[in-house]
């Protein structure tokens, strides 16, 4: 084999490799991580500067490398960054880059990726908080119906009284009218 099929054979396996650790960029939301496909050769350009292009390693390195911080969506090397917490099962949520692997299980990561040092183990739990979630979400449902059903109950009530309130006027009105008849009668 040549060398230059070798380099070619590794060069395909290099951007494989590249291109499976896109898919596991931590702390990326699934809808971003378009943004994190290395750039031909390998490399990452920093969002807010794309001239400034580095090895594609330097992602979730632990080291600040771009000024926007879009280089460590995953640790809490840049102290302007959020970490996306996926939360398969459940809804995604954002925390602050400083609260990533500090030994506290957040609870907007329910599945525990802002705790992947080992330091400490975070239970995914986002199966039950999706079910106590969907629980709440229904009660929040039926108090809604209840409150509307009241709601209709008065309005339906306002809408009787409305409609004697007018009758009575309307009555008062026609006395009025009869006793002004009357009073003009008197007068001549």
């Amino acid at each position: 084999m040549s060398s230059q099929a070798k380099a070619f054979i590794l060069s395909c396996l290099f951007s494989a490799i590249a291109a499976d650790k896109s898919q596991e960029i931590r702390g990326v939301s699934l809808k971003k991580l378009d943004l994190y496909k290395p750039l031909p050769g390998n490399k990452f350009a920093c969002f807010n500067d794309s001239k400034s292009q580095y090895d594609f390693s330097v992602v979730n390195d632990d080291y600040c490398d771009c000024e926007d911080g879009s280089d460590e969506p995953g640790t809490s090397a840049c102290s302007n960054m959020k970490f996306t917490c996926n939360n398969k099962g459940f809804k995604p949520a954002k925390i602050l880059s400083s609260r990533v692997n500090d030994g506290v299980c957040d609870p907007e990561c329910c599945d525990g990726t802002d705790e992947y040092d080992g330091k400490i183990k975070c239970p995914d739990i986002c199966a039950k908080v999706a079910e106590d979630s969907s629980k709440g979400e229904k009660a929040y449902r039926e108090m809604v119906e209840k409150c509307l059903e009241i709601k209709r109950g008065y309005v339906g009530q306002y809408a009787a009284f409305k409609k004697t309130t007018q009758e009575k006027i309307a009555s008062l009105n026609e006395q009025i009218a009869e006793k002004k008849e009357k009073i003009e009668d008197l007068r001549m």
